[in-house]
């Protein structure tokens, strides 16, 4: 008999540090938002469609 098949521990690794950099980006946007809410409502207006507009153009 075969023995069963394994996941690729380089498959896994990558998934993983797809994973912490998709973190990382979620991270950031909220940063970005809450320094925008600590001034006047425009600015975290601004800010919000900035990201919106950002994200719309890199991820279709």
């Amino acid at each position: 008999m075969d023995a069963p098949a394994t996941v690729p521990e380089p498959g896994s690794l990558a998934l993983a540090g797809l994973a912490l950099a998709g973190w990382d980006r979620a991270a950031q946007r909220l940063i970005a938002v809450r320094r925008a809410l600590d001034g006047s409502w425009l600015n975290a207006a601004v800010v919000f469609l900035r990201v919106i507009v950002a994200e719309t153009i890199t991820h279709p």
